[in-house]
């Protein structure tokens, strides 16, 4: 599957489609993967964020508790390396929506500027609804990158290789 994290699609829809099929293999989620995080840090910097901010990392959502221990994993990656507060917003399904983080991190004074880090894969209405959160920036969604490419080929010979 191309997703970021691994939950209901992963682990019953894919997991049952390819139940008993010898000639179909599955591979794992994307992410949680550092090299994702590489790419979420490229498009705060090409944005102009200052490496102070607030950022909210803004995933689609779900109800799976192993997606949301996905994302939690994505964002502790991304404080590694990010200098100001780093929160999570899903655009869908659990809380905190997107734009309630962007609205707690301003209540709470963290830094006065706020961005939403898309660690979404393509354009569409959570995408969308990254632009509507009321943040001072917003990045764009992770493709195209040449190295979700390369993630994607991994995933394909791991599971080829098991």
């Amino acid at each position: 599957p191309i997703l970021l994290a691994g939950a209901y699609h992963v682990y019953v829809d894919i997991a049952e489609a390819v139940e008993g099929r010898t000639d179909v293999r599955s591979a794992p989620a994307l992410g949680p993967d550092p090299r994702l995080l590489q790419i979420v840090l490229e498009r705060l910097d090409h944005e102009g964020v200052p490496h102070d901010a607030t950022v909210v990392l803004a995933a689609a959502g779900s109800s799976d508790p192993r997606s949301q221990a996905d994302t939690e994993l994505a964002a502790d990656m991304l404080r590694e390396h990010w200098h100001g507060p780093v929160r999570i917003g899903f655009a869908a399904g659990p809380k905190p929506s997107v734009a309630d983080a962007v609205a707690s991190a301003r209540a709470n004074g963290e830094d006065g500027v706020v961005a939403v880090a898309s660690y979404l894969l393509a354009p569409g209405l959570f995408q969308q609804r990254l632009r509507e959160a009321g943040a001072d920036y917003v990045t764009g969604p992770l493709a195209p990158h040449p190295t979700l490419l390369e993630i994607i080929a991994d995933r394909f010979h791991d599971a080829l290789a098991s």
